[in-house]
């Protein structure tokens, strides 16, 4: 059964700034560059993934949590600097 992602309040905001759609977050949530977790939080995860915003490459940073039934996205980042955080 594929989980449910819930976009929290914030993080809607930041994505309205940085024009990212809800799609590049469902892409880089099921198909990351990279995925890392958090020790000190065992159900939160930064999935990475690379992105064409404004017709340019971007390196998306996804932080959320994930239960057995659904996905809440905490916060997204967009960065042009790729290579330093991927």
């Amino acid at each position: 059964m594929p989980f449910r992602i819930f976009i929290l309040p914030h993080a809607k905001q930041r994505m309205r700034e940085r024009n990212i759609t809800e799609r590049q977050i469902e892409s880089a949530l099921h198909n990351p560059d990279k995925l890392h977790t958090d020790g000190s939080h065992p159900n939160r995860f930064l999935a990475k993934k690379i992105v064409i915003l404004d017709n340019k490459p971007y390196l998306l940073l996804v932080v959320f949590e994930r239960d057995s039934y659904h996905t809440s996205v905490i916060t997204v980042i967009a960065t042009s600097k790729i290579l330093k955080y991927l």
